[in-house]
């Protein structure tokens, strides 16, 4: 049985958890409204972006190329991005994400993989993959540093026939109570169906359509990217949110506890004084 020093030591100790759960949890808070910012203004740059790539197609004559198409996922190698976080205390964020990558792994082929995060990093030098890493969020380069970088990367790829499809796998954000584990294909961009007449362009279609392609990948790239940090911070601030309450339940069970022993104790002083005195009035 715990003595009262012990319960005393313990309560402490939950005391203290559940303050610095508290505090993180107002700090995933406040990062989750500001990364709920970046991911609207992301998702309006990429969207702009997606609508410029659309006109440039429109422009090339032929309208064949490696960027452009529709593969089976199932049937052409495929370069993974794999988006975790840095850090933990973020519940099973980060495990969903890993988990889902190995299923997509043993199911696809897989030539190349790329993470962003140190546990995505960690995990796949685990599975002795050669990994092109990206700590995006604990280094001195922004998300769109780490995006357009990556997106430059993964367009020399799928041009080169390294892959015939780039597929990044992440949480995406729902709500700040749920989010959801995704596989989306980045590249090939999807072959817009239209109508429109070409256009000459200056400088060249081709030439145009290299440039304003990697942007547009670079652009939708940020806007996932956002999207798996407003889903990282909500997982935590929530996983903070169940600590601080299991510290308050845990603490009030130890303080009943600890009322109880004190009790005891104070029970089995007043029988020791009342046999005590028993014993003298039958000595007198």
């Amino acid at each position: 049985m715990q003595s009262i020093r012990d319960i005393k030591r313990r309560l402490q100790t939950v005391s203290d958890t559940g303050k610095i759960a508290k505090a993180m949890k107002a700090v995933s808070v406040s990062k989750l409204r500001k990364a709920q910012q970046a991911m609207g203004y992301a998702a309006g740059y990429a969207e702009h972006f997606e609508l410029a790539l659309e006109r440039t197609v429109c422009a090339l004559e032929t309208k064949q190329s490696r960027l452009l198409g529709n593969p089976d996922l199932s049937e052409v190698p495929i370069c993974l991005v794999v988006i975790s976080s840095d850090r933990g205390l973020c519940g099973a964020y980060n495990q969903r994400v890993l988990d889902r990558a190995d299923e997509f792994m043993e199911s696809h082929e897989v030539t190349d993989v790329c993470a962003l995060g140190r546990r995505a990093i960690h995990r796949m030098h685990r599975h002795g993959r050669a990994v092109l890493g990206f700590e995006a969020r604990h280094a001195d380069q922004s998300e769109w540093d780490a995006a357009r970088s990556l997106a430059r990367y993964l367009v020399n790829t799928v041009q080169r026939e390294r892959a015939g499809a780039v597929v990044v796998l992440q949480n995406t954000f729902l709500n700040a109570m749920h989010y959801e584990t995704v596989a989306r294909r980045l590249l090939p961009f999807h072959r817009p169906d239209t109508k429109e007449e070409a256009v000459e362009t200056e400088p060249g279609a081709e030439h145009l359509f290299r440039h304003v392609a990697s942007r547009a990948a670079a652009a939708r790239l940020h806007h996932w990217i956002w999207e798996a940090v407003a889903s990282e911070h909500a997982a935590r601030m929530v996983a903070m949110s169940d600590a601080y309450d299991n510290c308050g339940e845990l603490g009030s069970q130890l303080l009943r506890d600890l009322n109880k022993l004190r009790q005891s104790g104070i029970t089995k002083e007043l029988l020791e004084i009342v046999s005590g005195a028993e014993a003298l009035q039958t000595q007198e």
